[in-house]
Parts: structure tokens; C-alpha cells; sequence
């Protein structure tokens, strides 16, 4: 894939995920055509890698997490309490609404390392009671098992 079509796939999707995370649009834009700049540098790089969607989502991940201050409230807060490839799993797949498939994509990695990593984010979020109000606002539907515990 080149350059130009990796942007025009990705670019949509780059963005919705700044937007859950930083609260200004304009940010968001500026941080999400900053990631594509660097992505851009390095893209010969990213296409020998074992990824390039891996590589250019941590670029994208790296830009994003130096710009948020995690406001109270925020889809993404979930950032704060749990590992980033959960929380970015989490954000992708339930907050914007792209299926497991998409979502691996996006991230460079497979579709069961997702459904591990939202497994794990349901059960760390179960477990840590102050993010109640985060998981409603995520959208997070957790069963609880009969030991109080999150089941997937």
C-alpha cells in the first residue's frame, strides 16, 4: 500500500479516535495531520516493518496521549486506569463503533489480541469501581459473574 492510500484509509478513523480523546476539535485535527507527518517520515521504514499499521498507530497514539489532559467525563478516560492498547481497543471498538475486525486493522494486530485486550478491559474496568461512570460513558456492558467479577 502507499502512502496516499494508507492516509485516505486511515485518516477518518485517526481522527474519531483524537476527537474521544482530546476535547478540541481543532487539536485533534492538528494532532491527528502532525501523526500523518511523522508517518509520512518514516513510512519506507514502516513498510519493511513486520506492521506498518502497527508502527503508524503508535506514532498516531504517541501524538494523541502528548496532547490529552484527560478531562473528567471523556469517552477515553478509560487511558488513565488501563494498559493503552486496551484503552485504544476500548475506544475504537465500543466508543466509535468499528467492528473487532476494523479495529485490529486499524491497531496492526490480529482479531483475537482485540477481543483478549476488550476482554481484559471489561474485567480491569469491573474491578476498579471508580470507573463506573467511564464504562457507561464507553458504552462497556459488563456481566458480573457470581464471585462480583466481570465475565466475557
Amino acid at each position: 500500500m502507499d502512502y496516499r492510500a494508507f492516509y485516505e484509509n486511515y485518516h477518518e478513523l485517526y481522527l474519531l479516535y483524537a476527537q474521544a480523546r482530546i476535547p478540541w476539535s481543532t487539536a485533534a485535527e492538528d494532532v491527528v495531520s502532525a501523526a500523518f507527518d511523522d508517518i509520512a517520515f518514516v513510512w519506507t521504514t514502516a513498510l519493511s516493518s513486520p506492521s506498518a499499521a502497527a508502527l503508524a498507530w503508535g506514532l498516531l497514539r504517541q501524538r494523541v496521549a502528548g496532547s490529552t489532559l484527560c478531562p473528567s467525563c471523556r469517552p477515553a478516560c478509560a487511558h488513565c486506569v488501563l494498559r493503552p492498547a486496551m484503552a485504544d481497543a476500548v475506544v475504537l471498538h465500543t466508543y466509535i463503533g468499528i467492528s473487532l475486525s476494523e479495529t485490529a486493522t486499524v491497531m496492526g494486530l490480529n482479531r483475537g489480541d482485540i477481543g483478549a485486550l476488550l476482554c481484559g478491559a471489561r474485567r480491569r474496568l469491573v474491578d476498579s469501581r471508580r470507573l463506573v461512570r467511564a464504562m457507561s460513558h464507553m458504552g462497556l456492558q459488563v456481566e458480573e459473574g457470581a464471585d462480583g467479577r466481570g465475565s466475557c
